[in-house]
């Protein structure tokens, strides 16, 4: 097996941020969760290395239901370089491997959150990233 030509290095959490719905009903069988993702690459001037940052939101700030248990949204980032690759390899790596990298970065992140603010551990669901 040998090393990849596609590496990352410094990832890190940007922003953390986590509300608790006051109104919540414990009680619900329902529980609503709308998860959204946003990704963004910023290509360095040498065009080697690019800063990729995950976005990751579940549920709005605005509750208006009592089945939304929390607000979410999370952003962790790393920079990703690498060296004889076709242009449009380079592409697809930024696009589906980074995120998905840093998406098993960030589930026990979530995790630990959610469990350790009273609500049951929440565990981001598997993704397809293609479609």
């Amino acid at each position: 097996m040998n090393q990849s030509n596609f590496q990352y290095k410094n990832i890190k959490v940007d922003n953390i941020d986590f509300t608790a719905n006051p109104e919540f009903n414990s009680k619900s069988e329902t529980i609503d969760m709308k998860n959204s993702f946003s990704i963004k690459v910023k290509p360095d001037k040498t065009g080697t290395s690019a800063l990729v940052s995950l976005t990751f939101t579940t549920n709005s700030k605005d509750f208006t239901s009592s089945q939304i248990p929390f607000y979410l949204q999370i952003t962790i980032s790393a920079i990703f370089s690498w060296y004889d690759l076709p242009d449009e390899k380079v592409e697809n790596l930024l696009k589906y491997n980074a995120p998905a990298l840093l998406i098993s970065y960030l589930r026990p992140i979530v995790a630990s959150i959610t469990n350790m603010s009273g609500f049951p551990s929440y565990n981001i669901p598997l993704l397809n990233l293609v479609d």
